[in-house]
């Protein structure tokens, strides 16, 4: 990670360094001038080579003591500077809610990754081979959803984005749950739902995490980064213990389909009380790097 310093000591530690350039050409040529002596004789390599070594060893310690201290130092101000950076009070409410949205979002989209396999094998009567392939309609969807999903979270903002993906989701969950109580057939549905849900999800995907960096805005970059991943990571350790709970007291794994809606209803009302983010302060390249973080 660069280091940020001030200008002063930025031009400081240009003004250290001339000078141990001029105090070693100086220093060598005092040596050259001692190695010089007759009364020296076959003692003068080891001389040359004992007081070259003390050079050495001085720009070592002189850059550790010198310039990385003004380097430690200016990391240090910097650091006080960012914390001096207050969130407002509206601020600090639309991070919470974004972080618990993020926390209820992938709550469900994990438990239907890790889950789905099992739901298809239990209630639709389906392989693990079939269900595999049925998970790659939704993984087909998400990388076309990957394509629009960034322009529509510019174009109408990235908000609105993210709360169209989750009534997609919802709505398709709500119509096949809808269906199967009705007819007690709504395996068409399923794969309908899969379509919609994987472009659904990169919309919501793709616009949450600079959602959240502009909340913190371009000098909390690193910070809210780390907030982002605490709650995408937490709920990926939460979900497979509560949905675990989940179907031991249902018997089912048929409440999959009743655990995701109700993680996608509790995101959406979450992020209804975002009010901050749509600065585009935060560039496309901060936001790659953001991503890399996660790799």
């Amino acid at each position: 990670m660069a280091v940020a310093a001030s200008e002063v000591l930025r031009g400081n530690d240009r003004d250290s360094i001339s000078g141990f350039g001029f105090y070693q050409q100086y220093l060598a040529m005092i040596v050259s001038k001692i190695g010089a002596l007759d009364n020296l004789g076959n003692k003068r390599p080891q001389f040359e080579r004992l007081v070259g070594s003390l050079v050495v060893e001085y720009k070592i310690y002189s850059r550790h003591f010198f310039i990385l201290g003004n380097e430690k130092e200016a990391a240090k101000k910097e650091k006080e500077r960012l914390k001096a950076i207050k969130l407002s009070r509206g601020e600090r409410v639309s991070l919470i809610c974004m972080l618990a949205g993020l926390f209820f979002l992938f709550c469900g989209a994990n438990a239907i990754q890790t889950f789905f396999a099992l739901f298809a094998a239990e209630i639709l009567g389906k392989s693990s081979g079939e269900a595999t392939s049925m998970l790659t309609i939704f993984a087909v969807s998400t990388a076309i959803g990957a394509i629009p999903a960034g322009l529509l979270g510019r174009k109408f903002g990235r908000k609105k984005t993210i709360v169209a993906g989750l009534l997609m989701f919802i709505t398709a969950f709500v119509v096949y749950l809808v269906v199967d109580a009705t007819t007690g057939n709504a395996l068409t549905l399923v794969y309908v739902a899969l379509v919609v849900g994987g472009f659904a999800n990169m919309l919501i995907t793709v616009n949450t995490l600079p959602l959240v960096l502009e909340i913190g805005g371009l000098d909390k970059v690193g910070t809210f980064t780390g907030y982002y991943y605490t709650a995408t990571f937490s709920a990926q350790i939460a979900t497979p213990i509560v949905y675990g709970i989940v179907r031991m007291l249902t018997g089912t794994y048929g409440s999959l389909f009743y655990y995701c809606p109700i993680c996608f209803i509790l995101s959406l009302i979450c992020i209804l009380f975002v009010k901050h983010g749509e600065s585009e302060e935060i560039t496309e390249d901060i936001i790659e790097e953001a991503r890399l973080a996660d790799d």
